[in-house]
């Protein structure tokens, strides 16, 4: 703790910062009847959230102990810190549990523009939404929610100068949706981590799950009244077409597959539309409805808290080849690559949990690349000594620091 608080003095001279107190809520699903385990996630959730409200972002591992959020990890991926957090309140909804936290933020009101990394182009890869209940989306026929949020996020964040998003609505990130967004391992255990997307080779993985696609009275299509049909149908504004949109949104890093961002969204908007319409997810006539105009303005503010949560996440990018001191990497001049850039040599390795699970790590071996050559979709530099004596090898990561 005192390494991290001289970081955090060093990280703020120089620099003007501002103090605000910030009210946040989070949700986690029970999973097991494990409240605590709920309570935990949800309270990480809230935390993650007040840190976005101000403008910061953390990656952390926390335990709660007599209402208060104690800190046992703390990344610091900006410059901000979390402090004085309270738990106002907690109730369970469900199969979630929902908590609100005020905390004081100390935080810079951007992340520097000049700041290492910070003029490189990071990517992205989507993934698909799957439809927890697809029952629920029978009405209106929204069975193509799940490829239809990944391509509208992916034209969102793709949309920002600095990120460049791949659509792979076509990957399942999350085959249990009881488990999102954890992972249950063979021998039935819990982790956060997700196995590594060598393949799609981009630096973070956004997925997520669908929650509910459900009316907020569904008793309503068995009624066999024709006037109360008649009615509900005239009474146009009336809860009987309100419909819920719910949803759980992750983003992972794309080479250790660490949790870096969780959060759940909900909004509730009209469904007038004729239940019986194959209406369609994000079509024109979705599009006219109450509902869909509330789904697609949540769309919009989910793309802005990704963007919040990666913008000042270091640039990274994977080796692809070692000769001697010489080092192929996977980023070029579309990235913004140029001869003469400085990036930081990180080592991967496993690590392996008391259960005996395993997961990626980053060490930084402290040598450093200087690019000398560079292509559209690669580039290559060299090192001050071989890289097979770091035992730098294909996969390892070079990082802006």
């Amino acid at each position: 703790m005192l390494r991290l608080i001289a970081t955090l003095l060093l990280l703020s001279l120089g620099v003007t910062a501002q103090a605000v107190t910030v009210e946040a809520e989070g949700r986690a699903l029970i999973y097991n009847r494990d409240l605590d385990s709920a309570r935990q996630q949800a309270i990480n959730n809230a935390a993650q959230q007040a840190l976005l409200q101000a403008g910061a972002y953390i990656n952390s591992r926390q335990r709660v102990s007599d209402g208060i959020l104690m800190t046992d990890h703390l990344q610091v991926r900006m410059k901000g810190e979390l402090q004085n957090i309270r738990v106002l309140s907690e109730q369970i909804e469900g199969d979630q549990l929902q908590v609100k936290i005020r905390a004081e933020v100390d935080t810079d009101e951007t992340c520097a523009a000049t700041a290492a990394g910070q003029q490189y182009l990071k990517s992205a890869a989507v993934a698909g939404f799957p439809i927890a209940q697809p029952s629920q989306a029978a009405i209106g026929d929204l069975s193509a929610a799940s490829s239809q949020i990944a391509a509208q996020l992916t034209a969102r964040i793709g949309s920002r100068d600095h990120l460049r998003a791949l659509d792979a609505s076509y990957l399942n990130v999350h085959t249990n949706p009881a488990t999102a967004s954890s992972r249950q391992t063979g021998n039935g255990s819990l982790t956060d981590a997700l196995p590594a997307f060598r393949d799609l080779d981009v630096q973070f993985i956004v997925s997520g799950i669908v929650r509910d696609l459900s009316m907020y009275q569904p008793e309503k299509d068995n009624e066999g009244n024709v006037l109360r049909v008649w009615y509900d149908q005239l009474d146009y504004r009336g809860r009987q077409h309100l419909r819920n949109f719910a949803l759980d949104v992750f983003i992972h890093d794309g080479f250790t597959g660490a949790l870096l961002f969780s959060r759940s969204y909900r909004v509730g908007g009209l469904w007038n539309s004729d239940r019986h319409t194959k209406t369609g997810f994000m079509t024109p006539a979705f599009l006219a409805t109450d509902y869909g105009q509330k789904v697609r303005q949540l769309l919009t503010r989910i793309s802005a808290d990704l963007d919040s949560a990666v913008r000042c996440e270091p640039f990274s990018t994977r080796i692809v080849s070692t000769d001697g001191n010489r080092i192929t990497f996977n980023a070029g001049s579309v990235t913004g690559i140029r001869p003469g850039d400085t990036l930081r040599v990180y080592r991967r390795s496993t690590l392996f949990d008391p259960q005996n699970q395993p997961h990626i790590r980053l060490e930084d071996t402290r040598a450093s690349l200087v690019v000398n050559e560079v292509h559209p979709l690669f580039a290559t530099g060299n090192l001050s000594q071989p890289a097979n004596s770091l035992n730098i090898q294909q996969d390892d990561i070079l990082m802006a620091r």
